[in-house]
């Protein structure tokens, strides 16, 4: 009752509180709630000027860290990092392992047989401690719990890095080492280690050996504990074949999983420095379980890593998607009786639609992101192609930009696949992504899928690839998705046709459909995916800067209809024209 009161009034409660009363009580959950009230009022803003009475609760919270009961000790350490509900701040967080690793307790211990005295000790060595003990019990619950404070110390951790703290894991801790009464089983070889980064790698090897525990639970919450503790700068070799290892394990459930997958999806919002290792480990999970998997929860860490990853990094986050579209595809019924890890059998409908959706999910994930990975955009490219290049045939245009920019050609060889060797649906999906991508992309990987498109429509693809066989029926018309394909077709046909036009033709009359057909382009193509209208040139950028060399050359002046320079310029302007290109329309009209 008096943690509740002081959630609303710490002030008030702190006042009149008299600790000789609450100390000393027998009872294991006065003791939590204890540590609880204890936290709440060494932490209260309203008694920031009273910095005396937040550290007598702050100390009397530190006893609690060599409670004799493990339930009321975790309680204090997690209180202690900064955490005792869900609605923690990073401040508070990082402030917590900033004093875990700098604050000390007086602990007893025995100076002889029978006197006894009190040393100091670092809290992350008494924490350290405690923990050491609880990972040697044989009770499940305490295993469980053990992991958890674990997991939350690597959260405080990561925030206080997060917020800029000193680099504080290398720094010598033990100041009294060497200290005439300091006997408390450290021994003459540790002292010259006792840093919190050789801490914590004692606690982590203790940690490591608790996925032997037969209880999954147990095991997930140690899993979920070294993904929080892992540091970017540390190797992660370790832990990737640590959970190759147990996800492997039939007894792990669906829920489990993706607990641990929504872990990783956390760690990176704390740390997003660590968007490819995280990736990594997720590919272990799409591999290993892809039948295990929501789809759902894999592409929302897809989608955060791919944005954090930043630009040297987007790269290897897309390659994580791909991956999976490189898994085998659910087998027919004469091929049930061969089952592996990689390999879902249709014997199993519902891990066969497991990994159907999953595969669908990166496929859809890629025809939206592709461009954004590879930075190659029609209206903004990383790597623009040179006149002498456009200059080319389609084949060789082709032919000769496949090394300009291999992350995007990567990803339109897989969707190329998906169309048609996987399921219906997969297959849907990788010709709408297909489309998407041609119409945001400029030359020459927009004729690239154009063409590949008009061979799939036809039925050549398939012809060539007839020995590739999924167990459909692929129908008469040879790939099937023709009435998808023709108004993808049709829209690419009337960019190609109208920026052919307007190369031909400069006259006046001409000139005033400009506008109209830019407008109907713009329109077709937002049917299909988005694009942003203020950037996006359907009739190519190179066709707008010939347009306005031979509108200024030609002297035509469109002042019919309202049509007059002014409003050009503006439209021209607005559409993400270079204002280099335009500077000859300001000087003429001037």
């Amino acid at each position: 009752m008096t943690f509740e009161l002081a959630t609303q009034d710490p002030y008030a409660v702190a006042m009149a509180l008299a600790l000789e009363e609450v100390l000393h009580s027998h009872d294991v959950l006065a003791r939590v709630s204890l540590a609880r009230l204890c936290h709440t009022i060494s932490r209260a803003k309203s008694l920031n000027e009273r910095p005396d009475i937040k550290s007598q609760f702050n100390a009397l919270m530190y006893q609690l860290l060599i409670d004799p009961s493990d339930t009321v000790c975790f309680e204090a350490i997690t209180c202690a990092l900064g955490k005792y509900d869900n609605t923690d701040r990073m401040e508070v967080r990082a402030l917590g392992w900033y004093n875990l690793t700098r604050e000390f307790l007086k602990v007893p211990y025995k100076a002889g047989k029978s006197s006894k005295k009190k040393c100091p000790q670092l809290l992350i060595k008494v924490v350290m401690r405690r923990l050491k003990i609880s990972f040697r019990s044989s009770s499940r619950p305490v295993l469980h719990a053990a992991a958890r404070v674990v997991q939350e110390m690597g959260k405080s951790r990561a925030a206080a890095f997060a917020l800029g703290l000193l680099n504080i894991e290398g720094d010598v801790v033990n100041t009294y080492s060497k200290s005439s009464d300091w006997d408390h089983g450290t021994s003459e070889s540790e002292e010259n280690e006792d840093t919190i980064r050789s801490l914590l790698a004692s606690l982590m090897e203790v940690v490591r050996t608790t996925v032997a525990c037969e209880c999954v639970y147990v095991r997930a919450m140690v899993i979920k504990a070294l993904i929080w503790m892992q540091s970017p700068q540390e190797s992660f070799d370790e832990l990737k074949l640590l959970i190759a290892s147990e996800i492997s394990d039939p007894s792990w459930s669906a829920a489990l999983l993706n607990d641990v997958l929504l872990t990783l999806h956390a760690r990176f919002k704390a740390t997003p420095d660590m968007a490819i290792i995280l990736l990594e480990i997720a590919r272990i999970f799409a591999t290993k379980v892809p039948g295990k998997i929501d789809a759902d929860v894999l592409q929302l860490l897809w989608k955060t890593c791919l944005v954090g990853a930043g630009p040297d990094g987007k790269h290897t986050a897309l390659e994580a998607v791909t991956l999976v579209l490189d898994l085998p595809p659910p087998q027919p019924g004469s091929m049930s009786g061969l089952t592996s890890i990689n390999r879902v059998s249709a014997s199993d409908p519902k891990s066969a639609l497991a990994l159907q959706r999953l595969v669908q999910a990166a496929v859809w994930f890629l025809g939206e992101n592709a461009n954004y990975a590879a930075s190659e955009f029609a209206w903004e490219s990383a790597t623009p192609p040179g006149i002498a290049l456009m200059m080319l045939d389609a084949d060789k245009m082709v032919a000769a930009a496949s090394s300009r920019n291999p992350t995007l050609v990567s990803a339109l060889t897989r969707l190329q696949r998906c169309t048609f060797s996987s399921s219906w649906e997969v297959r849907i999906l990788a010709a709408q992504a297909l489309t998407t991508i041609a119409i945001r992309s400029g030359e020459p990987y927009r004729i690239q899928i154009y063409e590949f498109l008009h061979a799939l429509a036809e039925g050549g693809v398939q012809y060539k690839l007839s020995d590739i066989s999924n167990g459909e029926d692929q129908g008469a018309s040879g790939s099937g998705l023709g009435s998808l394909l023709s108004p993808a077709l049709k829209v690419l046909d009337e960019m190609y046709r109208a920026q052919d036009e307007l190369i031909k033709l400069w006259t006046d009359e001409e000139l005033k459909k400009l506008y109209e057909t830019h407008e109907s382009l713009l329109n077709l193509v937002s049917l299909f995916c988005y694009v942003p209208r203020a950037k996006y040139l359907p009739l190519g950028p190179t066709r707008y800067e010939s347009l306005i060399f031979s509108f200024f050359f030609g002297g035509h002046m469109l002042t019919e209809q309202g049509y007059d320079i002014n409003r050009f310029l503006s439209f021209l302007f607005n559409d993400g024209v270079p204002v280099s290109l335009m500077q000859p329309l300001f000087i003429h009209r001037t």
